[in-house]
């Protein structure tokens, strides 16, 4: 991923202080993992751009039924039906219509054992939308599908270099969530990259980030973790994905589909398939 530091920065500059007036100069797309992903990285961001779009590698529902039945579910495809209805409702409120709202419906917990396939179709869709800035997940070792969509949307952009199509002008990021020397650590990056940008949400905005997140109730008990008062960005680091996430690893904690110790032979693979080495 070949990505001008100085171009890149002047992109960062422009979503971070957006008006009315400058909204529709550059094509943005949104790759998340998960649906709400998007709304706690970005959303009020999200209401400020003209036509953004928004991708979504998984369906947000594992396998296991664990988060299924929880949700009341009696099944994984009735319950990632529940959360895309979700998405499509919050984004509403960004004035985004299910048109610009799309999802590679990969199960949940299981991107980084479908690198491959998701970043050629990333790449694909990206070219379509002839996105100029795409805002994603840090490296970071929280969620193993958003460590696998940072990777994937990172390799999308070298394919589209390499055959010869225009990549995005700038990779950003939102925070996620990664691990904290007790629980978790939510709204903030881990230091693993270069300068941030905080925008502080008026009180208005907070109220209506709120009413985003209220749409999603099949995760009602996970946002109350996330704050309302800011968002954050920062330009996408050179990451060695070919190195484990940085300790302490989040999703170690839980059995979300993989170990720390498995996630360089995954990107070794997926690196081999898509003949990035």
């Amino acid at each position: 991923m070949v990505q001008s530091a100085e171009c890149a920065a002047s992109y960062l500059d422009w979503f971070c202080s957006l008006t009315s007036k400058n909204s529709a100069r550059f094509s943005v797309t949104v790759v998340a993992a998960h649906p709400d992903d998007e709304i706690i990285g970005a959303g009020v961001q999200l209401t400020k751009l003209a036509r953004p779009a928004v991708l979504f590698l998984t369906d947000g529902s594992p396998r296991n039924m664990h988060d299924a039945r929880f949700a009341g579910c009696g099944s994984a495809a009735e319950y990632a039906k529940k959360r895309w209805c979700e998405a499509l409702v919050a984004l509403s409120m960004c004035g985004i219509r299910q048109d610009r709202v799309l999802s590679l419906g990969v199960p949940d917990q299981e991107a980084a054992h479908n690198m491959a396939f998701l970043s050629r179709e990333v790449a694909l869709l990206l070219d379509l939308l002839a996105s100029d800035i795409v805002v994603t997940h840090p490296y970071e070792g929280g969620h193993p599908d958003h460590d696998a969509t940072a990777f994937c949307v990172q390799a999308a952009s070298s394919l589209l270099e390499r055959a010869g199509r225009r990549p995005p002008a700038a990779l950003l990021e939102f925070t996620s969530y990664h691990a904290a020397s007790i629980g978790i650590e939510t709204g903030r990056f881990l230091p693993n990259g270069g300068a941030v940008k905080t925008i502080k949400l008026s009180l208005q905005e907070q109220d209506l980030k709120r009413e985003m997140f209220a749409r999603y109730a099949t995760q009602r008990q996970v946002l109350a973790q996330f704050p309302l008062s800011t968002e954050s960005f920062r330009l996408a680091p050179a990451y060695d994905f070919t190195k484990p996430p940085d300790a302490p690893v989040y999703y170690e904690r839980f059995d979300w589909g993989i170990r720390p110790s498995d996630w360089p032979g995954l990107v070794s693979e997926a690196t081999r398939q898509l003949n990035l080495g």
